[in-house]
């Protein structure tokens, strides 16, 4: 896995209105560091860079179907979403709230042009419930690194 500062700068020089400058990324590979970093305690590439780049790809149609339901798989599991669910004031909350952001955006897509199983929908449906039940860690702006934000997201 690549280090934040080398995301951030690999982010910066995608071109998002230059279809040239997105099929020379190698899009599996950057999902998964996006994914790694999304709960990077550095609100600059959390917010700005890392969630941008992901609306930017889903509102550009830049990913495939079978990309966008691996990264709501991913969203959804243990390490995302439900990662350290119950611990409060600690860094793991921005991997959950972030997580969710980017569910949101996939379903939003999903209800735009639909590409994900009904199966999918109910997990997803489910698995929000869970969330908001679960999360206890429910402060917003948090000094030095940002918006975490778990609940309004």
């Amino acid at each position: 896995m690549i280090t934040e500062e080398r995301l951030a700068m690999k982010l910066r020089t995608i071109d998002f209105t230059r279809l040239e400058s997105i099929k020379e990324t190698h899009m599996d590979e950057l999902l998964n560091e996006m994914l790694h970093h999304i709960g990077s305690i550095n609100g600059d590439l959390r917010y700005t860079l890392i969630y941008t780049s992901f609306y930017r790809l889903m509102e550009g149609n830049h990913l495939s179907d079978e990309q966008m339901i691996f990264l709501f798989d991913r969203c959804i599991d243990e390490t995302h979403l439900f990662y350290g669910i119950g611990k409060v004031e600690d860094d793991s909350v921005f991997t959950r709230s972030f997580s969710s952001l980017v569910l949101a955006l996939l379903l939003d897509k999903d209800r735009e042009r639909p590409y994900l199983p009904y199966e999918k929908i109910q997990e997803a449906t489910e698995a929000c419930f869970h969330y908001l039940e679960a999360e206890v860690d429910t402060r917003g702006y948090v000094e030095r690194k940002g918006w975490a934000h778990s609940i309004a997201h």
